[in-house]
């Protein structure tokens, strides 16, 4: 009997392999083909729906649905409708910046292109802008947010488009409290701000100072502890009134060896009872009374000015100091 080898024995095996392999590479192609379609299917849903809800007028569905569909599959066709939608609910701002991010997209000789172009022209001269300028005071690593845009110290000085309404500023920077400001601007407004952060924080400062409510609320609960600190006083006095009442009855009713009659020991108990009322209703009056003072005063943190709550040691305890700087 003649039997034949292979020359190469393992050949088949490797032949098998590469078969294998090949199948996985096609399936897998199959695969992404099939997901490609399916997005493209579902943009394309999310596009029209986009198109309806503007035909509607409803601009905050349609923006929500042009902004869906560009994320599942980019297109500059769904940016340009974006960016239309974007404008008819009054975000001129972030309208321009999408026609010129459609433009850039579009290639060259597509007539989408030019009309992209025209449509950030003529919105430009609409758009309100904000020049920010640092105080001479502010820290170096200073930053203004404006809203979730962040400037830093190459942003400063340059207008910056805006869309038109209220912003809040919140200026940030190493060692110094953040501060919070609100402004409005109107379409085509220019306006430039000098803006600085807080007072430097320092070691020993009242928590009550970083973390108390800003603007009214502050104001209000300022009020409030005011208030239970003057009641506090209040019942610390009638207390104290009392403890001296009880003193000139021990003093009618006691001689100089501390021998008293029935009248006076109830007298002197009654006082000693009394006493430790007197104590804490004060102190809670006195500190009631100056954080609500504190509070009522530095609700004003708009306008620049700032207060500063500190607590130094002295001789038997501590005591509250109040700054205020304009």
């Amino acid at each position: 009997m003649v039997r034949f080898a292979s020359r190469n024995p393992r050949s088949g095996i490797a032949m098998r392999r590469l078969a294998t392999l090949l199948t996985l590479a096609l399936a897998l192609s199959c695969t992404r083909a099939a997901d490609a379609q399916s997005k493209g299917a579902a943009a394309e849903s999310l596009f029209e729906e986009g198109r309806k809800a503007m035909d509607a007028k409803d601009y905050d569905a349609a923006c929500a649905r042009f902004r869906e569909s560009n994320r599942i599959d980019p297109a500059p066709g769904t940016v340009l409708n974006l960016a239309r939608c974007e404008e008819a609910r009054g975000k001129l701002a972030t309208a321009w910046e999408l026609y010129r991010r459609a433009r850039d997209e579009f290639p060259a000789g597509d007539d989408r292109r030019d009309v992209a172009n025209r449509f950030a022209d003529a919105l430009s001269a609409r758009l309100p802008k904000l020049t920010l300028r640092l105080r001479a005071d502010a820290p170096k690593g200073t930053i203004v947010r404006v809203g979730e845009i962040e400037l830093g110290a190459g942003s400063l000085g340059v207008p910056v488009p805006m869309d038109p309404g209220k912003r809040e500023l919140r200026i940030e920077a190493p060692g110094r409290r953040s501060r919070t400001l609100t402004i409005e601007l109107a379409e085509k407004e220019s306006r430039e701000l000098e803006v600085g952060p807080g007072e430097p924080t320092a070691a020993g400062e009242s928590v009550a100072a970083d973390t108390a409510p800003q603007g009214s609320s502050r104001a209000t609960w300022g009020w409030v502890i005011g208030g239970v600190g003057l009641a506090g006083l209040v019942a610390g006095s009638v207390t104290g009134f009392m403890v001296l009442d009880k003193k000139k009855t021990v003093d009618a009713n006691c001689d100089s060896n501390k021998l008293c009659t029935p009248a006076g020991t109830d007298a002197a108990d009654s006082g000693k009872a009394l006493a430790p009322w007197t104590t804490a209703g004060l102190l809670a009056g006195v500190a009631g009374v100056g954080l609500g003072a504190y509070l009522i005063l530095s609700s004003d943190t708009a306008s620049g000015r700032q207060a500063v709550l500190r607590a130094s040691p002295v001789a038997g305890g501590a005591q509250l100091n109040w700054s205020r700087t304009w």
